[in-house]
């Protein structure tokens, strides 16, 4: 089922049951090898526990770290398939023969790299094993909008802090941090666009064009840390041109995407779902 509360559904149904539908998305990928795909889906799990977090009081610590753990295992294998499609965007952007034999020697180094350093599905499959037996959710998390209107803002707000400070600093860490609030707030806005899908859905759309801008420029900096800077000097020039250029773009679109007060942004949401929990009631 869909990523997102449904209409007529509780909060607390809607939680249990996206939770449960990640746990098997996780394993599905895990099984099929798809490293990158079974990342996708544990952060999306851990915003939706985010979202509820003062309300699941212990069961929030326990499935996040264990969310968290699998995620960082499967850290080398992910950052290795990244830096590979971002040498491919790359090659794109320039016909010179001799940076294109660069990509090519660039993506044999990070891929041997890969190897030897191996990845750790296992140990994300393990976890994963542990948290199918323990027990569901608890079931007394209030199905009102103030459960899910408390998380909606502080990522909001986190995301808008973290704008602010990279539109001063424009460090590689602080619009690392932008690039993870600003995820988080996508993740937000896809589990309760169905409440206004004309108006949430194209900004969801929005924000995911930010987060592609972001993450784009966070694989370039991985990606430089990565070459040698002597044997790769013209491709890494390559690079840092594009990098500076998402930048520009993803700090201009931010500052639409965090244009409001974060307690104007939750009244905004409260609004939509009043709309939606009425129209619920009719139906």
């Amino acid at each position: 089922m869909a990523y997102q509360f449904l209409p007529g559904e509780t909060i607390p149904d809607a939680v249990r049951r996206i939770h449960g539908e990640q746990l098997d998305r996780i394993g599905a990928h895990l099984a099929a090898g798809e490293v990158h795909e079974a990342r996708k889906r544990i952060k999306e799990a851990r915003a939706l526990l985010r979202l509820v977090r003062r309300d699941l009081g212990d069961d929030y610590v326990v499935e996040n770290t264990w969310l968290r753990d699998a995620a960082h295992s499967l850290t080398g294998a992910r950052d290795a398939e990244a830096m590979i499609e971002t040498l491919e965007k790359l090659r794109t952007r320039t016909e010179d023969r001799a940076l294109r034999l660069d990509i090519g020697r660039a993506k044999r180094s990070i891929r041997a790299k890969s190897r030897r350093l191996g990845t750790q599905p296992a140990i994300a499959e393990e976890l994963l094993s542990a948290a199918r037996t323990r027990l569901p959710l608890r079931s007394d998390i209030p199905d009102r909008f103030a459960t899910i209107g408390r998380g909606l803002e502080r990522t909001y707000r986190a995301g808008r802090r973290a704008f602010h400070r990279a539109m001063v600093s424009h460090s590689s860490a602080d619009i690392h941090t932008l690039r993870r609030r600003v995820k988080d707030h996508w993740y937000h806005v896809r589990l309760l666009s169905g409440a206004a899908p004309d108006l949430l859905e194209p900004y969801a759309d929005t924000i995911k064009q930010l987060s592609d801008f972001l993450g784009e420029h966070h694989d370039l900096i991985l990606l430089r840390d990565s070459l040698d800077r002597d044997r790769f000097t013209n491709l890494l020039d390559l690079a840092e041109n594009r990098r500076n250029e998402l930048e520009s773009k993803a700090l201009a679109l931010a500052t639409l995407v965090f244009a409001e007060e974060a307690s104007q942004w939750r009244d905004r949401m409260r609004a939509y779902w009043r709309v939606r929990t009425v129209a619920a009631t009719v139906s």
